[in-house]
């Protein structure tokens, strides 16, 4: 973490003196390599007691395009859990605030309902650009079988049926420690409203993998993308005992295929001394 943006977002965090989670990520686009990503988690009751006040509070050091704050501030009182982000874009970067409803997700594994439940709303902005502001949903999935979860990535991918990251997420979903636990694997349907994006995130922290397990997968997006091969290998070097997260890929806002991968989530905590 080099970034002093992004230092500064996990200094804000790390203020609330309570423990939270840290995830990053690298995101592949056409001859482009994104790794500074970050994602921190925290209970939205680490808070504190005027959970909205300082929410907004801290969103407001974040340049938080005020104009938005009733999107959050709506959906609070259903939230378990807040996320923020941090991504730099190469000609800038966004902050990110992810509001998560844990309790659809335990709701819809109890009902064993299989139509989409909305169980993230995020909005992700330009502190530098007021205007440039997204909003993204992310529908929880539940598919009856494997066969119908590789159907759905192939859904996402209908306009380009040929992508070698269609593929290469197949090959992930076939490995056998993955179709093992289909049952548990929780799958997200991601979209924005005025938006071209459509894409899927598969969460595989329950595969118990290591970022190495699915690097010949990896080194397939790397050539399909024309991302960096010099630039990969480092990061690949440095991180590829961590823990893999998740895969997620599609279409982006622009139209524009994309693939990321998520790994190695660590609880930090900093004492505040008072």
């Amino acid at each position: 973490m080099s970034d002093p943006a992004e230092i500064f977002l996990d200094n804000l965090i790390s203020n609330f003196g309570h423990p939270y989670g840290a995830e990053r990520s690298i995101k592949f686009s056409q001859s482009e390599l994104r790794s500074s990503r970050l994602l921190l988690t925290i209970h939205k009751n680490a808070l504190g007691l005027n959970t909205e006040k300082n929410l907004f509070d801290l969103l407001s050091e974040l340049s938080f395009p005020n104009e938005h704050k009733q999107e959050i501030s709506s959906r609070l009182e259903q939230a378990d859990i807040v996320h923020f982000g941090y991504e730099d874009y190469g000609q800038g970067f966004f902050y990110k605030c992810y509001v998560e409803f844990t309790q659809q997700i335990f709701l819809a594994e109890e009902q064993n309902k299989l139509e989409p439940v909305l169980v993230h709303f995020a909005i992700k902005w330009d502190p530098a650009k007021p205007e440039k502001v997204r909003f993204t949903q992310y529908h929880l999935r539940r598919f009856p079988s494997l066969d119908a979860i590789k159907n759905h990535v192939r859904e996402v991918y209908q306009d380009c049926m040929d992508s070698l990251a269609l593929q290469t997420t197949l090959e992930i979903i076939d490995m056998e420690v993955v179709s093992s636990i289909k049952d548990d694997l929780m799958i997200m349907s991601v979209s924005e409203p005025d938006s071209a994006r459509y894409s899927y995130d598969i969460n595989l922290y329950n595969a118990d993998l290591r970022l190495s397990a699915v690097s010949s997968q990896l080194v397939k997006i790397v050539d399909y993308f024309a991302a960096d091969t010099e630039e990969w290998e480092k990061l690949y070097q440095s991180d590829r005992d961590s823990k893999l997260g998740h895969v997620a890929g599609g279409i982006d806002e622009k139209g524009k295929e994309f693939y990321t991968v998520y790994f190695g989530v660590e609880e930090r905590y900093k004492e505040i001394n008072n």
